[in-house]
């Protein structure tokens, strides 16, 4: 499987940029570097950017009317998500999507995801269980549509989900750059459709369990979902990378 690396629809980008930089909830109180960092995440995130594209630190600039230095800093910072390699006195290149780098991924995700449900499992109130449920319900109704993109977003707010209730601030920022890395790489592999209907099942027992205040079988549960479904991914992106 190839990275993208063909000229950058420069149009199309800065729409992309102006309708998300408008969108943006409390857009007056962030900072342009905040600003230029969120709209180029995600603009990589939803393959706007193509893995292994060169983008001008200039153009970047000019795309999201902004000077250079907040456009840099931004960069910097998607630089230590992975999520881009910078180029010197150029710009950068969106990061190739590797498979050894997913392996690597996959093996944290993991890990931060059992944590996180042990916690969760410990500290969720009613509150956290309905809305839990909700999401599973809206992701049944993405399974019905079959839509491919809606399930792998509710998938990560999943989650994402039993982190906001573990309690922990310094496992979100964790969580949130492997998750990235994972959403990422299954809109790229466009062709590839996992079990949803197994991970669906996996979530409502996971929950279940939850619901029973049992962390260690909680935690159990979810590592057996997440080795199951990323293995899935790995074994497809083994035979695209022949």
């Amino acid at each position: 499987m190839e990275n993208f690396s063909e000229e950058l629809d420069l149009d199309t980008l800065h729409t992309i940029f102006k309708e998300f930089l408008e969108q943006l909830v409390d857009a007056d109180k962030l900072t342009q570097t905040t600003k230029a960092y969120q709209a180029t995440r995600n603009a990589i995130r939803h393959l706007d950017l193509r893995p292994g594209q060169m983008v001008l630190e200039r153009t970047l600039s000019e795309l999201l009317g902004m000077s250079r230095t907040p456009v840099r800093e931004a960069m910097i910072r998607l630089e230590n998500e992975h999520l881009l390699e910078i180029v010197p006195r150029k710009g950068f290149i969106v990061a190739p999507i590797v498979l050894d780098d997913f392996r690597h991924v996959a093996d944290i995700a993991e890990v931060l995801d059992e944590l996180a449900v042990r916690l969760a499992t410990l500290k969720a109130t009613d509150e956290d269980f309905t809305a839990l449920q909700a999401m599973i319900v809206e992701q049944e109704e993405a399974i019905a549509q079959d839509n491919w993109q809606r399930w792998t977003e509710l998938d990560g707010k999943f989650h994402r989900k039993f982190v906001e209730i573990s309690g922990n601030p310094r496992l979100q920022p964790a969580m949130d750059v492997q998750l990235e890395q994972l959403y990422r790489a299954r809109m790229f592999l466009s062709t590839f459709r996992s079990s949803v209907e197994e991970s669906l099942n996996e979530h409502k027992a996971i929950l279940a369990i939850m619901r029973t205040r049992q962390p260690d079988l909680a935690a159990n549960m979810m590592k057996a979902h997440q080795t199951r479904s990323l293995s899935e991914v790995i074994s497809y992106m083994e035979t695209v990378y022949e």
